[in-house]
């Protein structure tokens, strides 16, 4: 199966939607994801339809990612070699600020939480 969002990111057997909008003020990036991966028996183990924010993209210091409402999530960066580089634990907020100072130049992807249940995958450059 191809991968759809490059650096190691599919989901063997189940399907798979993501879009970016990109503005050009602000490199402000709009991302839908809508998935579903399936066991070889085809159950379901993970499933979201979810909008969020993550800003700026390509970005040196920090992102912002945010959410559509005031929500418990936690996050996970990955490289793209699928190693976790970052977290961070759960707090009620719609936005959190992350600092990427500490990470390498390339491309990530940041995993968003809620409630034990991931919810979307972010695609951002650090620069």
């Amino acid at each position: 199966r191809a991968d759809p969002l490059g650096g190691g990111v599919c989901s063997k057997g189940g399907s798979l939607t993501y879009r970016e909008t990109f503005s050009r003020q602000g490199a402000l990036i709009h991302c839908d994801m809508h998935y579903k991966i399936t066991t070889p028996n085809d159950s379901i183990i993970a499933s979201a339809n979810t909008n969020y924010l993550l800003y700026p993209n390509p970005a040196s210091s920090s992102i912002v990612v945010k959410g559509n409402q005031e929500q418990n999530f936690s996050y996970e960066i990955y490289n793209s070699m699928g190693q976790q580089v970052l977290s961070g634990d759960p707090i009620p907020t719609q936005s959190k600020t992350i600092d990427i100072s500490g990470l390498n130049n390339g491309m990530y992807f940041l995993k968003v939480i809620e409630e034990g249940n991931i919810v979307t995958f972010l695609k951002f450059s650090k620069y």
